[in-house]
């Protein structure tokens, strides 16, 4: 899920949470037992609540599974009012049970989809893993690439996911950049010619990165990426900054 997407979410969901807390508690001793019409909309507004958290948790539940958390939000049963019921018969309806579990769960909503616990562990495990990748290319990295990939991983760290991900694309342009050929196609051939690209797979990972970096710099405003396309992202513009490396290290040597 996109990151304004996961924003609007988080603002919904509050004013959901601000308004369950407000109404808990207050519908019987408002409205008492003579004013059956004002309860009946107090209860009505309750179920108007139910619905809008309802579809928010759908959204909410594709996110998780997209990020690879195992959680999920369960909806909320509507109260479905009737005014009979409740001018005829005198029927109270149990709103305070229904407010308790929006607050529960636009709670759990807000826990699981904050930016500090966004990020699922298999995320968190890459990163560390590039991390470590990327203290150990230090020495052979150009100074400006090594440094932008580390504010990529740094912005990635604060949550900002969208300028992490135009750091690596801007990596990943500036390095096929110096790789020789008109086009990807010609620029992969000459990474076969040093032994640097072997394998199929090989070829289209590098197919893949140099797409991505194409897209994310053409200045698309449709392009703002989760934390796991920027994980992502990052591990790619690593990848051919080292792969670059060895292409200039060997070409050097022939001259």
């Amino acid at each position: 899920m996109k990151t304004k997407r996961i924003d609007l979410l988080i603002n919904q969901t509050e004013l959901i949470l601000d308004e369950s807390k407000n109404l808990k508690g207050k519908g019987k001793s408002i409205y008492g037992v003579n004013n059956f019409v004002g309860y009946y909309y107090f209860t009505r507004n309750i179920d108007l609540l139910v619905m809008q958290f309802n579809l928010i948790a759908k959204k909410v539940n594709i996110f998780l599974k997209d990020e690879g958390l195992d959680e999920e939000i369960n909806e909320i049963p509507l109260t479905k009012p009737k005014f009979d019921e409740i001018n005829k018969k005198g029927i109270f309806y149990n709103n305070d049970a229904t407010l308790l579990k929006l607050i529960f769960g636009c709670s759990k909503i807000l826990t699981l989809i904050r930016e500090d616990v966004i990020l699922p562990e298999i995320t968190l495990n890459k990163l560390d893993s590039l991390n470590k990748e990327l203290k150990d290319l230090k020495e052979s990295l150009d100074t400006n690439i090594f440094n932008n990939l580390i504010l990529s991983t740094e912005s990635f760290e604060k949550g900002s996911f969208l300028g992490s991900s135009l750091i690596s694309g801007r990596v990943l342009r500036t390095s096929f950049d110096q790789i020789d050929g008109k086009d990807i196609n010609e620029k992969i051939d000459e990474l076969k010619k040093y032994g640097l690209v072997r394998e199929k797979d090989g070829k289209d990972s590098i197919m893949k990165a140099n797409h991505f970096g194409r897209n994310l710099t053409s200045h698309d405003l449709k392009i703002i990426p989760s934390s796991s396309e920027s994980i992502s992202y990052l591990g790619d513009a690593i990848k051919i900054a080292r792969l670059v490396s060895g292409y200039n290290t060997k070409k050097s040597s022939e001259s």
